[in-house]
Protein backbone atom coordinates (compact mmCIF):
# COMPACT_ATOMS: atom_id res chain seq x y z
CA UNK A 1 0.00 0.00 0.00
CA UNK A 2 2.98 2.39 0.68
CA UNK A 3 4.09 1.72 -2.73
CA UNK A 4 1.22 2.89 -4.17
CA UNK A 5 0.44 5.87 -1.89
CA UNK A 6 4.35 6.84 -3.03
CA UNK A 7 3.18 5.72 -6.99
CA UNK A 8 0.51 7.96 -6.93
CA UNK A 9 2.33 11.11 -5.30
CA UNK A 10 4.99 10.65 -7.96
CA UNK A 11 2.26 10.76 -10.48
CA UNK A 12 1.19 13.89 -8.80
CA UNK A 13 4.22 15.59 -8.85
CA UNK A 14 5.73 14.74 -12.17
CA UNK A 15 2.04 15.73 -13.92
CA UNK A 16 3.14 19.63 -11.98
CA UNK A 17 6.61 19.85 -12.76
CA UNK A 18 6.74 20.61 -16.38
CA UNK A 19 4.25 23.17 -15.98
CA UNK A 20 5.98 24.77 -12.96
CA UNK A 21 9.18 24.46 -14.92
CA UNK A 22 6.93 26.05 -18.21
CA UNK A 23 5.40 28.94 -15.53
CA UNK A 24 8.61 30.32 -14.75
CA UNK A 25 10.74 30.29 -17.68
CA UNK A 26 12.78 27.42 -16.88
CA UNK A 27 11.29 24.85 -19.74
CA UNK A 28 9.97 26.69 -22.87
CA UNK A 29 6.69 26.60 -23.89
CA UNK A 30 6.87 26.71 -27.93
CA UNK A 31 6.29 23.24 -28.01
CA UNK A 32 9.43 22.55 -29.57
CA UNK A 33 11.13 18.90 -29.36
CA UNK A 34 13.49 19.69 -26.41
CA UNK A 35 10.63 21.43 -24.38
CA UNK A 36 8.54 17.31 -25.37
CA UNK A 37 11.69 15.95 -24.16
CA UNK A 38 12.59 17.51 -21.30
CA UNK A 39 9.01 17.74 -20.13
CA UNK A 40 8.78 13.92 -20.92
CA UNK A 41 11.95 13.05 -18.65
CA UNK A 42 10.64 15.37 -15.82
CA UNK A 43 7.38 13.15 -15.72
CA UNK A 44 9.23 9.88 -15.80
CA UNK A 45 11.85 11.03 -13.01
CA UNK A 46 10.12 10.48 -10.16
CA UNK A 47 8.04 7.12 -11.27
CA UNK A 48 11.51 5.47 -11.74
CA UNK A 49 12.31 6.53 -8.10
CA UNK A 50 9.58 4.71 -7.46
CA UNK A 51 10.18 1.98 -9.47
CA UNK A 52 14.07 1.61 -8.24
CA UNK A 53 11.99 1.46 -4.63
CA UNK A 54 10.23 -1.49 -5.67
CA UNK A 55 12.67 -3.08 -7.51
CA UNK A 56 15.03 -3.06 -4.68
CA UNK A 57 18.46 -3.21 -7.13
CA UNK A 58 19.46 -1.14 -9.61
CA UNK A 59 19.45 -3.02 -13.18
CA UNK A 60 19.62 -1.79 -17.02
CA UNK A 61 16.45 -2.39 -17.25
CA UNK A 62 15.27 -0.12 -14.55
CA UNK A 63 17.74 2.51 -15.52
CA UNK A 64 15.73 2.62 -18.73
CA UNK A 65 12.57 3.70 -17.51
CA UNK A 66 13.10 7.21 -18.22
CA UNK A 67 14.48 7.02 -21.88
CA UNK A 68 11.70 4.69 -22.93
CA UNK A 69 8.91 6.75 -21.35
CA UNK A 70 10.70 9.71 -23.06
CA UNK A 71 10.57 7.71 -26.77
CA UNK A 72 6.89 7.06 -25.91
CA UNK A 73 6.05 10.73 -25.36
CA UNK A 74 7.31 11.16 -28.56
CA UNK A 75 5.94 8.89 -30.45
CA UNK A 76 2.54 9.26 -29.16
CA UNK A 77 2.96 13.08 -30.08
CA UNK A 78 4.06 12.13 -33.39
CA UNK A 79 0.92 10.04 -33.87
CA UNK A 80 -1.07 12.87 -33.02
CA UNK A 81 0.06 15.19 -34.82
CA UNK A 82 0.15 13.14 -38.16
CA UNK A 83 -3.51 11.60 -37.24
CA UNK A 84 -4.85 14.77 -35.98
CA UNK A 85 -6.32 15.96 -38.96
CA UNK A 86 -8.24 12.56 -39.81
CA UNK A 87 -9.45 12.34 -36.34
CA UNK A 88 -10.78 15.44 -36.54
CA UNK A 89 -12.37 14.73 -39.57
CA UNK A 90 -14.05 11.66 -38.82
CA UNK A 91 -15.31 12.70 -35.50
CA UNK A 92 -16.76 15.65 -37.54
CA UNK A 93 -18.39 12.74 -39.67
CA UNK A 94 -20.64 12.16 -36.87
CA UNK A 95 -21.48 15.44 -35.49
CA UNK A 96 -25.12 14.94 -36.65
CA UNK A 97 -25.28 12.70 -34.47
CA UNK A 98 -23.63 14.60 -31.31
CA UNK A 99 -27.29 15.71 -29.97
CA UNK A 100 -27.74 11.86 -29.71
CA UNK A 101 -24.77 11.78 -27.48
CA UNK A 102 -25.41 11.73 -23.72
CA UNK A 103 -23.89 13.56 -20.98
CA UNK A 104 -21.54 16.60 -21.31
CA UNK A 105 -18.61 14.94 -24.19
CA UNK A 106 -18.85 17.94 -26.74
CA UNK A 107 -16.61 17.69 -29.67
CA UNK A 108 -13.67 19.37 -28.28
CA UNK A 109 -13.97 17.27 -25.65
CA UNK A 110 -13.96 13.73 -27.44
CA UNK A 111 -11.20 15.18 -29.42
CA UNK A 112 -9.15 15.06 -25.90
CA UNK A 113 -10.48 11.90 -25.34
CA UNK A 114 -9.21 10.40 -28.70
CA UNK A 115 -5.80 12.18 -28.02
CA UNK A 116 -5.64 10.74 -23.92
CA UNK A 117 -6.49 7.18 -25.21
CA UNK A 118 -3.54 7.24 -28.23
CA UNK A 119 -1.01 8.50 -25.63
CA UNK A 120 -2.10 5.86 -23.01
CA UNK A 121 -1.85 3.45 -25.39
CA UNK A 122 1.72 4.33 -27.26
CA UNK A 123 3.12 4.89 -23.43
CA UNK A 124 1.82 1.85 -22.12
CA UNK A 125 2.93 -0.42 -24.85
CA UNK A 126 6.74 1.35 -24.25
CA UNK A 127 6.87 1.05 -20.78
CA UNK A 128 5.29 -2.41 -20.79
CA UNK A 129 7.24 -4.08 -22.67
CA UNK A 130 9.93 -2.64 -20.30
CA UNK A 131 8.05 -3.69 -17.31
CA UNK A 132 7.83 -7.37 -19.01
CA UNK A 133 11.74 -7.31 -18.88
CA UNK A 134 11.79 -6.40 -15.32
CA UNK A 135 9.25 -8.27 -13.59
CA UNK A 136 10.38 -11.53 -16.07
CA UNK A 137 6.82 -11.52 -16.81
CA UNK A 138 5.20 -11.39 -20.32
CA UNK A 139 1.72 -10.58 -18.82
CA UNK A 140 3.23 -7.57 -16.96
CA UNK A 141 3.03 -5.79 -20.58
CA UNK A 142 -0.68 -6.37 -21.54
CA UNK A 143 -1.01 -5.49 -17.60
CA UNK A 144 0.59 -2.05 -18.23
CA UNK A 145 -1.20 -1.27 -21.39
CA UNK A 146 -4.65 -2.01 -20.14
CA UNK A 147 -3.80 -0.14 -17.05
CA UNK A 148 -3.09 3.30 -19.20
CA UNK A 149 -6.20 2.40 -21.18
CA UNK A 150 -8.27 2.65 -18.09
CA UNK A 151 -6.54 5.18 -16.60
CA UNK A 152 -7.04 7.34 -19.47
CA UNK A 153 -10.50 6.57 -19.84
CA UNK A 154 -11.45 7.47 -15.96
CA UNK A 155 -9.27 10.56 -16.13
CA UNK A 156 -10.81 12.06 -19.67
CA UNK A 157 -13.98 11.46 -17.85
CA UNK A 158 -12.79 13.46 -14.56
CA UNK A 159 -11.56 15.99 -16.80
CA UNK A 160 -15.05 16.22 -18.77
CA UNK A 161 -17.10 16.64 -15.73
CA UNK A 162 -15.14 19.57 -14.42
CA UNK A 163 -14.96 21.28 -17.57
CA UNK A 164 -18.71 20.98 -17.35
CA UNK A 165 -18.92 22.79 -13.96
CA UNK A 166 -15.65 25.04 -13.29
CA UNK A 167 -15.85 28.56 -14.26
CA UNK A 168 -12.19 29.12 -15.47
CA UNK A 169 -12.46 33.35 -14.78
CA UNK A 170 -10.03 34.71 -12.41
CA UNK A 171 -7.73 31.72 -11.45
CA UNK A 172 -4.91 31.62 -9.68
CA UNK A 173 -1.29 29.51 -10.42
CA UNK A 174 -2.85 27.21 -7.78
CA UNK A 175 -5.90 27.10 -9.37
CA UNK A 176 -4.22 25.84 -12.62
CA UNK A 177 -1.83 23.71 -11.07
CA UNK A 178 -4.22 21.51 -9.10
CA UNK A 179 -6.36 19.74 -11.06
CA UNK A 180 -3.33 19.00 -13.35
CA UNK A 181 -1.77 17.11 -10.03
CA UNK A 182 -5.00 15.72 -9.33
CA UNK A 183 -5.02 14.31 -12.79
CA UNK A 184 -1.64 13.09 -12.49
CA UNK A 185 -2.45 11.56 -9.05
CA UNK A 186 -5.73 9.73 -10.33
CA UNK A 187 -4.20 8.44 -13.58
CA UNK A 188 -1.32 7.00 -11.12
CA UNK A 189 -3.57 5.81 -9.38
CA UNK A 190 -5.19 3.28 -11.63
CA UNK A 191 -1.70 2.37 -13.03
CA UNK A 192 -0.40 2.01 -9.35
CA UNK A 193 -2.94 -0.93 -9.11
CA UNK A 194 -1.41 -2.63 -11.98
CA UNK A 195 2.01 -2.18 -10.76
CA UNK A 196 1.41 -3.31 -7.15
CA UNK A 197 -0.31 -7.07 -9.44
CA UNK A 198 2.78 -7.15 -10.94
CA UNK A 199 5.03 -7.22 -7.58
CA UNK A 200 2.99 -9.41 -5.66
CA UNK A 201 3.30 -11.95 -8.84
CA UNK A 202 6.93 -11.79 -8.74
CA UNK A 203 6.60 -12.62 -5.21
CA UNK A 204 4.88 -15.22 -5.66
CA UNK A 205 6.68 -16.44 -7.95
CA UNK A 206 10.37 -15.71 -6.27
CA UNK A 207 8.37 -17.71 -3.50
CA UNK A 208 6.81 -21.47 -5.17
CA UNK A 209 11.11 -20.92 -6.92
CA UNK A 210 12.02 -20.86 -2.90
CA UNK A 211 10.03 -23.78 -1.91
Amino acid sequence: MAVWGTWVLAGAVGSVLPYVATTFGWLPADGSWIAAIVGAAIVAFPQYIVLRLLIGHSSLAGAMWIPVSVVAWLAADLAMSVSAERITNALLSVGAIQALTPGPFRFLTMVTGVESITMAAVLGLGQGLLLARIFAARSAARLWFVGNLVAAVVMWIVIVIRLNGVSTTNQTVVDLLLPIAIDGALYAAVTGIALLAMSRRESESAAQVAD
